[in-house]
Order: structure tokens, then sequence, then C-alpha cells
């Protein structure tokens, strides 16, 4: 509570200053009064100061370096990039963790000229500011990369993702093969450049930390670029969801819009089947190889001096590939590391959440349910009683069923929900449809239901797949049902070009045994837009920005919390009086306590206070709500064990997909170790249901 002289004192403050927010300055007042401040506070200082660090010299030269990239007038334009394996060198000598990471990776996969690692390349636009302008100044393309060895659960982290460069929408206009001549020079001159370093050949060398041990020698080769469909179609050439043949991986994949439209005559034959897009059967489907598209390449170029443009653009559509000159399919320097047949990585959180499969499907389910007199404010009302991890946050998706939400929905006849709600309403959604649809006496209520369950199946499958569990022959299969079930019901005329990329990613999960996805990349544009919205001059936007990026990249890893595998307390603090002396009664005198709200149960989840967990107990699975967590440094220990205490339910009933517990008001003391996950749950006059999301 603020004290009646203070508030005119921290009003007069707030008014002296250019606009700040709130939780930035109660952030900078903190700092000032339990660190003090820097003695140099101007300006030219603070950006002295972020510059310097950007020219960090390493054994690759400089952090931050410049290029030259070539622009469609035979000219060049200077961008700068923050150097790759500079940046590595950097991370591994300011992170104790992050050099962990790469000792663990390679452990798990040891690394040869023989066995390269496999680079993962990331590319996305971004908008910073008002996205509904009319005018985009500052859109960006922003590339990232890291590398697959990572493992699906580091690559969850954005900080095991790393800038390249970030050059804006305008200019990227003006190179050379666009998007794809970009991303062909950033491969050439800062990854595989065989006139210095080129990491597919030499390799690299990265001291780490003095805990981590002593250099490491990487090799690598570009494994995948990962990206949404728009991206990749521009990095790639092939024409993508508006072309003739939408599918940059299938050779006999047509729009189905332009085979019921185009005067085109498509002839399908015994050796050659023509099929749609919205063909399920994936042994109809006919692969492209390294070889056919390497083909189409060249059949492009050759016909380029001596044809028409009319009769150009009609081959490029008819044979579903672009020629971009100077673009990744046709720089010489590169074909030691392209096989793009194999590097085509469709992101499954963009296929199914972010316009994708799941936003189609719900609509069409909300539209066959209110023409069943079953609303969507049921529906609102329904999730309204669930309960998510601590974790989600505020990404619930409860509201994307609001009425005025729902209206905007149905009037574009596609449901409005960010990715992370999408995520989180879906086995909610499962649930609903289990519990009042799919036993339903109407038999077309119920075909809906099952249908719906499917997808969530479905879905439920590929995030499994992270804990590799999940075979991918069992994806294929699921995937095959749902895309049928939803055919069947809905017909083919919804099913998007999004329904046949899914097809793909049973053969993602053979070739790379995970399936990353954009969710940490999305989250890392967040730091691009906090620092691009304080940018408003445009003439060293993109230097500027890099720079910031970069800095507050080397200030994240600083934190000791990315990339921990083992169980323990997340900002653990010293317990107040009165818990102290709780945990005294408890454990004795004699120990050093710590408490948290969160606490990690492994290397890649974390429970909160309130969350509903499951937990074992002597081989049993039980279920109960965390009250607090506490680390206790054991008299004469030199570790602390991270403990969990837990109010127990008792179990009442069990069915596929949820359980039913009742409250006993007893708890117990347990090793946050032995929690199992937390979950998604409702309670109703003291019985708890908790949805089984576990595949």
């Amino acid at each position: 509570m603020v004290k009646a002289g203070q508030v005119q004192e921290i009003t007069e403050l707030r008014t002296r200053l250019p606009y700040i927010s709130q939780s930035a300055l109660s952030a900078l007042l903190k700092i000032a009064r339990d660190e003090g401040l820097p003695e140099h506070v101007h300006r030219d200082n603070l950006r002295a100061a972020r510059d310097a660090q950007c020219l960090e010299n390493t054994r690759y030269g400089t952090l931050h370096q410049h290029i030259d990239v070539d622009l469609l007038d035979g000219t060049s334009m200077t961008i700068e990039v923050q150097h790759p394996f500079a940046m590595l060198c950097v991370a591994c000598k300011t992170s104790k963790q992050f050099s962990m990471l790469l000792v663990r990776a390679m452990q798990k996969n040891s690394c040869t000229p023989a066995k390269p690692w496999k680079l993962l390349f990331y590319n996305d636009e971004v908008t910073p500011g008002d996205p509904l302008a009319h005018f985009h100044s500052r859109k960006s393309e922003l590339c990232y990369w890291t590398f697959i060895e990572f493992g699906v659960h580091a690559l969850s982290d954005e900080l095991a993702w790393f800038e390249v460069c970030a050059v804006r929408s305008t200019k990227r206009k003006k190179m050379l093969g666009g998007l794809s001549g970009l991303v062909a020079t950033l491969l050439k001159l800062l990854f595989f450049n065989s006139a210095a370093v080129d990491m597919s050949m030499a390799g690299i060398c990265i001291d780490l930390r003095p805990e981590a041990g002593g250099t490491i020698h990487i090799w690598a080769v570009l494994g995948a670029i990962l990206s949404d469909e728009s991206a990749l179609h521009s990095i790639y050439g092939f024409k993508g969801a508006s072309g003739l043949k939408p599918c940059g991986l299938c050779c006999n994949v047509f729009n189905r819009k332009y085979l019921l439209t185009t005067h085109r005559t498509v002839k399908s034959s015994e050796a050659f089947p023509v099929v749609d897009h919205t063909c399920t059967d994936k042994s109809k489907l006919i692969p492209h190889t390294d070889s056919t598209i390497k083909c189409i390449m060249e059949r492009l170029h050759d016909a380029k001096d001596h044809s028409s443009v009319a009769a150009f653009n009609e081959l490029q559509t008819t044979l579903g590939w672009t020629l971009a000159i100077g673009g990744l399919l046709l720089v010489p320097e590169l074909s030691h590391v392209m096989t793009p047949a194999s590097q085509i990585f469709y992101d499954w959180m963009h296929t199914f959440f972010q316009g994708g499969i799941f936003n189609v499907h719900v609509i069409e389910f909300v539209k066959e349910l209110k023409a069943l007199r079953i609303n969507p404010s049921t529906i609102y009302e329904y999730l309204k009683l669930w309960h998510w991890p601590d974790w989600v946050g505020s990404n619930t998706g409860v509201e994307a069923f609001s009425a005025s939400r729902m209206k905007s929905s149905l009037k574009a006849d596609m449901f409005k929900a960010q990715a992370s709600e999408g995520r989180s309403l879906c086995p909610v959604l499962a649930k609903f449809a289990m519990s009042a649809l799919v036993t339903s006496a109407n038999p077309h209520v119920a075909k809906h239901g099952t249908c719906f369950l499917l997808l969530a199946d479905l879905v439920g499958l590929i995030e499994a797949s992270s804990r590799r569990i999940v075979n991918p022959d069992k994806l294929h299969e699921a995937t095959h049902v749902y895309l049928q079930s939803f055919k069947d019901l809905y017909g083919p005329q919804r099913m998007t070009f999004k329904f046949h990329m899914s097809v793909h990613f049973a053969d993602f999960l053979a070739r790379w045994d995970m399936l990353p996805n954009c969710t940490s990349t999305e989250r890392k544009h967040k730091k691009f837009r906090k620092h691009a919205n304080q940018i408003t001059v445009l003439k060293h936007f993109d230097n500027s920005l890099m720079r910031e990026l970069t800095v507050q990249h080397l200030s994240d890893l600083c934190v000791t919390d990315h990339f921990v595998e083992n169980v323990g307390l997340v900002h653990g603090s010293p317990p107040t009086k009165s818990m102290l002396r709780l945990l005294q009664q408890s454990f004795g005198e004699c120990h050093i306590f710590q408490t948290s709200r969160k606490v990690r149960i492994n290397h890649r989840e974390k429970v909160a206070r309130g969350d509903v967990v499951f937990f074992q107990d002597n081989g049993v699975t039980r279920a109960g709500s965390v009250r607090f967590n506490v680390s206790v440094q054991w008299f004469g220990s030199q570790g602390a064990e991270a403990l969990s205490f837990v109010d127990v339910f008792q179990q009442a009933a069990a069915t596929k997909g949820f359980s039913q517990w009742k409250t006993t008001g007893a708890s117990m003391c347990l090793p946050s170790a032995s929690i199992c996950r937390a979950c998604v749950w409702s309670e109703s006059v003291g019985v708890v249901t908790i949805l089984h999301t576990d595949t």
C-alpha cells in the first residue's frame, strides 16, 4: 500500500518521464533499488554499449557482419547479419546451460564428417505495429536457424533458435530471386561458404564453458526448412495453395478447384494417376524426388529464353514450379547441400491451427450443431467450466466462443482463434463431443461428434510424438481415417490445401523422429515486435533491430532457467516466516528451504500451485491438486530435493479420454519428480473430472 506522502513523489516521477509502461517502470525501479544504476545514462551511451556487444570478436570474426545481396537491377545491397558461427561462440561463452545443451546433443548424436548434424532453417514475415494499417513499411522477413539434434524439447525454447537477419519486406522485393534469393545468399555466404568456412566440409570449432568441457567440432548440412506453406512456396518456388499443382512434395496432386474450373485438360493414366488435393489415399500420391525437381528446374531454365512470356508462364503453371533466377534451387554453390524433396518441412502448428484444419472443422462443427439447435452459447457455457494448467495462461480459447467472436467467425466462415487457443480448446471440445454428441440417439449428431474425436486423436498423436511414443504408421492411419471421415461428412469442397499437407506428417516423423513446430518461433516474434515498435526511423531500422535482438538473446541466455533438465524449483526464494515455521515443524530446523509457485518436474514440463496433476505413488497413478512446492537442502548435503505438497483425490470412475475423482481433504508430500503432468480439469459438487490428453 502506497503511503500518503509517496503518492505525489510517484506521480511526479511518472509525469517527468517519456512514455514507459507501468511494468517496465516498476522493473526499472526495483533494479535501481536492489542493484543501483550504471553511471552512463545518456541514450548515446546505451546505443554504444549495444553496438559494442555486437562487435565482439570471435575466431569467425565479429558477432555482426555485413554481406552483399544481389538486386534485380544488377546492383547489390549491403545488409547486416548475425554471423551464425560467431553467435555460437558467444552463446557458449555466455551461457553454461547452452554449452551443456550442446554437450548433451553431441552425446546423443555423434557428429562427424560422414554423419553431420542437420541444420534447421526458418523464415516468416512479421508485421510490427498495427496489423490493419494500410501500408506496412516495417514489415520484415525474419530468418532463424538451429540444429535438429537439439531435440524437440530444446527446440520448444525460443532461445535455441538464433536470429540470422531481419530485412524489411520492401527491401526483399528488390532482391534477385526475392525471398528465395535472400535465403540462398544467407546459406551460401554464412553457412556453406567454400571460400571461407563451409560447415558441411571443414566444420566449425566451438569453445565451451569450462564447466561443460573443452572444444567441440560440428559438421552440419542443410536438414530442412521449416515454415508455413506461404514461405515455403516462396523459398523453393513451387506454386503453393493457389496453384494448379499446389504441393512441393507430390508430382500428381492438383488443386481441386482448378480441376473443376480450368480450361486445361489434365490427363490421367495408370503410370501417372491424377488426384486432387482432397485425396486421402496416400498410395495414389507420387512423391517428388530431387531428380524430378532438378529436371523441372532445368526444363524451365531452357524454356525461358526460347518461349514467349505467356507460353513460359503457362509452362510454369503446368509444371507447378516457378523459375526464380538467383533462387535457392539455382545456386551452384549450394548444390552439395540441396536435397529439396527431403528438406521441405510443413509446420503442423500452422497446418492445423493457423487458419487450418482445426479452424475449418470447428466452424463446420458449429454450423451443423446450430442447425440441430445446439447453439454456440451452449458450448461457451460448457467451456467456462474447465480449468487449464498454469503454463497455458490466458490462452485457453474460451472467449473464442463468446457471442461477438463467434459472430465474426461465422461471418468469415472460419473459426477465428490463435494457435495457442486452438490447441487448448481441442481436448475440451473433444470431451464435449464425447459426452453430448457421440452418445446422441440422433445418428447425424453422433457422426459429427465422432468425426471431431478423430481430429482430437490425430492432434493428440502429433503432440505425443515429442515423447517418441508414436509410430509413424499409426500416425498415417489416424490421418487417413480422419481425412476420409471429414470428407464424407462435410464434403471435399471444404478441404483446403492444408488438409493435404497433413498427409506428409507421418513421413516427416519417420525421417526426423520428431515433429518440431513453429510455436517457439512465433513466441520469438514477440521480441521482434517489442523492439521494432520503438524504432520509427527507417533509415537504420534493420541494423538497429538486429542489434537489439542479438543483445536481447544474449541477455536471455544468462537466465539459468533455460535448457535445464533436472527437477527443481523455478525461481525459488526463501519462505515466509509462517511457511518456514511449518517446514521446520515437518522436516526439522537444520535444513535450508526455498519455495516457489512453480517446479520443473522433468526436462520438458513444469507445474504450478493450483494445478491438478497426475502423480506416481508406489507404482499407482493418482491425482491431486498442487498446494505448494519446496526444495530442501538436507543438513550436510550439497544438493537440494524438490518436493510438492498435494491435496489428494480418490478415483471414482474412469473411461476412455477422462476420469473422475472425489476430493478427500487429505494431503501428502511427494517428490516433485513423481508428478507426471498437469491436466485440464473441471469440478462439480466435489467431483473432479480430469481429461487424459496423453496419447
